[in-house]
């Protein structure tokens, strides 16, 4: 499939039906100062030179000369018939700061778009699509019209009647394979119907194969079996998904400095982090057309500083809406230690170029590959926007840059699917969690959570119980904990541990009455005696 954004090269109909539009504020206070003034809004000029004239034939003026009272000016007509017009009424027709509000007016709309007719308004259109979309419609209108071909159907989609494209589109989804001859997972097949359907609507096909109503019918059918037979083949449990992030793969990439402040490839991985995190910037698009005036750094009446987005276009907000807008404008907190979010903005403030940090520069910026000498080598990253495959790809470099796990699938998805996660499990309420999010309903936030590993322990450990005694909590393998020490438990119940950081769950017998049953402990060095009571 190619990378290039497709062109449609599509046949539209003149645009029929406009209703006028509701005029905002600036424009009505500009119409209401042309009418104080005496400013007609439809040029006038033909109209002025046909009531001269006109006058000019039935009243010829007198050839007396001017009264010094009265300046007139000579004015010849089309009859080549001198009259006179008095210079306070000429005036009073064209006041003098008519050019300056004409000029005010001209500013209202853009000069380069004017003489745009429906094909360019097309094209507008088509231009600020979303890309990923296109390039999707495209690929799957190409598959289909590949098969019509197949089935010595030459007729462009939009041109074939209703019932005879149900059969073929029917007919197609039954046929269709992958390259490898292996089926298609039920998404992508529900996926290029969907396209079909958006180049239908397009050409006002009149039929919808989305819906409920009776239109493509053999079709809709014929989805809803081929899903059902492909399931059965252990097709749809989308093996492809971005799996969340956690705690430990967060803390391991610190630990290698993928993420912190030492390096600028570290910033600008941590800066990503967070803004996908707490500000729930999605993929890659959201974060190429972040600018860096998008970002504020303002103080709270309690003196705590954040960090606030002032949010853009957004896959769930294009801006279709006026009014869907978030309630609450995400803020990103500054809190203790060196993983201060505040602290590192500041500081990548400070190692941008000079005259890269204006409003509407890009937020995102390339390293430098070259080291400076002198006072430039302060200055860590260039006057040049960092690419889109470079944003695409944060979280695969640090996946393998850090080692992490070769079968999970961590993608850039998997940050936002760390917010949500996160928030699930330390029970914040869902329309709390949309706040961040920015997800509209939801359900979309219970499809982004899922049970995590801890609580999916716990469950199996209860369902493997049938002694109807409590289920003992299990230690974990110790190779799956970052022990760099040994950890001994002696006859005496001493625990000790050389290691500041393992956070490990104890099991231990009934000899301690159930003290540390089930607990959670952060060891340091610490020993504990247990006396037999008599």
């Amino acid at each position: 499939m190619s990378e290039e954004t497709p062109y449609f090269a599509l046949d539209w109909s003149p645009l029929e039906g406009l209703e006028d539009v509701t005029m905002d504020e600036d424009l009505q206070d500009t119409l209401l100062q042309l009418d104080a003034l005496g400013i007609p809004l439809q040029p006038q000029e033909s109209n002025i030179e046909h009531e001269i004239t006109t006058v000019a034939e039935i009243h010829p003026p007198p050839q007396a000369p001017n009264s010094p009272n009265e300046p007139q000016q000579s004015i010849e007509t089309s009859e080549n018939l001198p009259i006179s017009v008095n210079n306070d009424i000429a005036n009073d027709q064209v006041p003098p700061n008519q050019n300056e509000a004409a000029g005010a007016v001209s500013k209202q709309f853009d000069p380069n778009s004017i003489q745009m007719d429906d094909e360019d308004i097309q094209m507008f259109i088509m231009s600020n699509e979303n890309k990923n979309t296109c390039k999707k419609t495209m690929y799957d209108i190409k598959l289909v019209q590949k098969f019509f071909k197949m089935k010595k159907e030459v007729r462009e989609i939009q041109n074939i009647p209703e019932n005879e494209l149900d059969s073929l589109l029917a007919n197609f989804l039954i046929t269709v394979r992958k390259q490898d001859g292996t089926e298609y997972e039920p998404s992508s097949l529900k996926g290029m119907m969907s396209s079909v359907d958006r180049k239908l609507r397009r050409h006002k096909y009149g039929h919808s194969i989305s819906g409920d109503n009776n239109d493509f019918q053999l079709t809709k059918d014929t989805l809803k079996t081929k899903m059902k037979v492909l399931k059965k083949q252990g097709k749809g449990n989308k093996p492809n998904r971005a799996q969340p992030l956690t705690d430990m793969e967060i803390n391991s990439l610190y630990e290698k400095n993928l993420l912190g402040d030492s390096t600028p490839e570290a910033m600008l991985n941590t800066l990503w982090l967070n803004n996908s995190v707490h500000f729930g910037l999605r993929g890659v698009t959201e974060h190429y057309e972040l600018r860096w005036g998008d970002i504020t750094l303002d103080t709270a009446s309690d003196g705590m500083r954040y960090l606030q987005l002032n949010e853009r276009q957004t896959k769930t907000r294009t801006g279709e809406n006026v009014d869907d807008i978030r309630d609450v404008s995400p803020k990103i907190y500054e809190c203790e230690g060196e993983r201060n979010p505040v602290a590192l903005y500041e500081k990548f403030a400070s190692k941008r170029p000079s005259g890269m940090s204006n409003e509407m520069d890009p937020f995102y910026i390339a390293k430098r590959t070259i080291p400076l000498t002198g006072a430039e080598n302060d200055l860590w990253f260039m006057r040049q926007r960092l690419g889109s495959k470079s944003l695409a790809s944060v979280m695969k470099v640090m996946k393998e840059k850090g080692n992490l796990d070769n079968n999970k699938r961590l993608t850039n998805h998997s940050a936002r699917k760390y917010l949500v996660q996160k928030l699930k499990d330390n029970n914040v309420q869902d329309t709390d969690i949309m706040q961040i999010s920015g997800h509209k309903n939801v359900q979309s936030i219970r499809n982004y959570s899922s049970l995590n590993e801890e609580k999916h322990k716990e469950i199996s450990n209860v369902l493997s119980n049938t002694t109807g005694e409590p289920p003992q909590p299990l230690v974990p393998v110790a190779s799956n904990l970052p022990l760099t020490s040994r950890t001994t438990v002696s006859d005496d119940f001493s625990v000790g541990s050389d290691n500041s950081t393992i956070c490990s769950q104890t099991n231990t017998s009934n000899r301690i009455d159930s003290m540390f049953y089930g607990a959670k402990l952060q060891i340091q060095t610490m020993n504990v005696y247990m006396c037999d009571r008599h």
